[in-house]
């Protein structure tokens, strides 16, 4: 898995040339993967409430960066592209730090029937998620309530 995120990452490095950055939180791997989920949302126009703030020489690597970040909008964005557009479906994401803890959370509505994705790749995303999390002894837990799907990520920086 971390050959198919390496090359996505060096994919996405070069996709971030050409688009505009709307994100500037000072650290440019996360700045790059928000405004590539931004960009992503937006030409599916779901909308996405950032309140962002860490240092921008934090210590995670940008692959445990690109997983976990990544993963979580495009689960996110895929969720909300199931909900009807009356129901004005948003993403809501926080990326916080203080001292040496990292706050990341990340909700989206929960479409009112399941989702079935084809093949076999369907849950690795949130495998690889936690196996980050775990690397940089943190934090990691999905609430669902309120008709709400909700993924909370503290790390160790």
């Amino acid at each position: 898995h971390q050959t198919e995120a390496t090359r996505q990452l060096t994919s996405l490095k070069k996709t971030l040339e050409n688009l505009d950055h709307m994100i500037h939180t000072g650290n440019p791997i996360v700045d790059g993967i928000l405004n590539y989920g931004m960009e992503k949302a937006q030409n599916a126009d779901i909308p996405i409430d950032f309140d962002l703030w860490l240092d921008p020489d934090l210590k995670v690597s940008p692959l445990d960066f690109y997983i976990i970040l990544g993963n979580t909008m495009d689960n996110a964005i895929e969720a909300c592209c199931t909900i009807p557009d009356t129901e004005s479906p948003s993403i809501t994401c926080t990326l916080r730090q203080k001292n040496h803890i990292l706050f990341y959370e990340i909700s989206n509505p929960i479409p009112s029937t399941p989702l079935k994705k084809a093949g076999n790749l369907h849950g690795y995303g949130l495998e690889n998620v936690k196996e980050c999390v775990r690397r940089n002894d943190g934090f990691f837990s999905i609430n669902t309530e309120n008709q709400t799907f909700r993924v909370t990520i503290t790390l160790n920086v």
